[in-house]
């Protein structure tokens, strides 16, 4: 005998009044996404009942889609992995949205481009200046970076046709010929090591092999045989062709080293100096001898052996003098009725003879006679006339008669 039980079934459907479509929007993350980096696709989806189901789409140049079905809720928010692309790929993506009533809302059509991993350009070179032929020196550089935060790696161009290897910021190099060189400096993605930046700025090392010349100028009051007669203004004056004077220095005799800030005054000296270039290249030594002599040579003392002279025909004188700074370069002598005179014989040169015999005169009997006597130096200075003290003419058998 069998005992039956009621058993109830219904159905029931929800029923919108007035239908309403349900809302759906997606979105990417990262919105502007660079090569390598992974996608999510982010659904949005509500209703005013209860959504049905959702479904993304996606197109990398393929279709593809995901589906989340009896989802029964109000407002859902899924999303999606759709992984990495290369730089220039372009995806499209939408979603679509129904409601337990069987309305459906699709949502905006949205397109991305993958990025291209970008590397930041580098600050400009820095390091020395100037430097020497074959001086190692270390050059360095900063401020690039990767858009995706990959680790840069940098490479620099020494301006002589030489790159560096891809390495650290700081890096060292050597020149091995003189001349300006324009260095620069650039970087790369470690990671992905196609992705290169711009060259940076370039910044200028000179490299000098040659030291500085320096000329020395002398101004002063200019007298005979290289010599000066009055005290001279030293000008010093370098050059260089390459890299540029950093400093010139003098001393003056045995003094010690000073640096040349401008000309300077000196009554007489050697004057040593030397010049250094910005690299380092130091000049030989030199040395210029200034002469200066500011005074005439003593006035000469006149011997005109005795107070009377035998004959009529000659007479002879010996002298002396001196010169403390540039000696006696010469003698002129003269004879004369008066002291200082030259009726009988004018201004004659005996060279550097310090005595002279006076041949062919016609002197008068009984009339003194004077010989004057004056000296040049070697920077052209005369001295005072000398005069002898006088000398008479006596001949042996004739006797001079007073006049009344």
């Amino acid at each position: 005998t069998r005992v039956w039980e009621k058993y109830y079934y219904d159905a029931f459907q929800i029923l919108e009044s007035p239908s309403q479509k349900p809302t759906v929007s997606v979105v990417s993350s990262p919105q502007d996404p660079i090569e390598t980096q992974a996608i999510t696709l982010k659904v949005s989806a509500t209703d005013n009942t209860y959504l049905k189901k959702v479904v993304i789409y996606w197109n990398d140049g393929s279709p593809h889609n995901q589906t989340w079905d009896n989802i029964y809720s109000s407002s859902y928010t899924p999303s999606q992995n759709i992984g990495s692309y290369s730089a220039g790929k372009q995806i499209e993506y939408w979603a679509v949205a129904w409601d337990t009533t069987g309305n459906q809302q699709e949502s905006e059509h949205r397109t991305i481009t993958i990025a291209p991993e970008t590397i930041s350009t580098p600050n400009r070179p820095n390091g020395e200046s100037y430097l020497q032929v074959g001086e190692n020196s270390s050059y360095s550089t900063s401020g690039a970076s990767s858009n995706l935060g990959n680790p840069v790696q940098y490479q620099f161009d020494w301006g002589d046709g030489q790159q560096s290897a891809w390495g650290t910021a700081t890096q060292q190099h050597a020149w091995s010929s003189g001349g300006s060189y324009f260095l620069k400096a650039r970087a790369r993605s470690q990671i992905n090591t196609s992705r290169v930046s711009d060259w940076s700025n370039t910044v200028q090392t000179t490299v000098d092999s040659t030291p500085p010349t320096t000329i020395v100028q002398l101004d002063g009051t200019e007298g005979e045989n290289g010599w000066y007669t009055s005290d001279v203004t030293v000008t010093l004056m370098p050059t260089d062709n390459l890299s540029g004077v950093i400093e010139t220095k003098y001393k003056v005799n045995d003094g010690s080293w000073q640096k040349y800030s401008g000309p300077f005054s000196i009554s007489g000296s050697t004057v040593f100096y030397q010049s250094e270039d910005n690299a380092g290249n130091v000049e030989e030594q030199k040395s210029q001898e200034v002469k200066i002599d500011k005074t005439p040579p003593l006035i000469p003392v006149i011997s005109d052996d005795g107070d009377t002279a035998p004959s009529k025909t000659q007479l002879h004188a010996s002298w002396s003098t001196s010169d403390e700074k540039s000696g006696i370069a010469e003698y002129h002598y003269s004879v004369g009725t008066t002291p200082g005179g030259t009726d009988i014989v004018g201004w004659t040169s005996t060279g550097t003879a310090t005595e002279v015999t006076i041949k062919n005169l016609n002197l008068i009997n009984g009339q003194t006679y004077y010989v004057g006597v004056k000296a040049k130096d070697g920077a052209g200075w005369w001295s005072a006339v000398g005069v002898s003290d006088g000398i008479t003419v006596d001949l042996p058998g004739i006797t001079i008669e007073p006049t009344s």
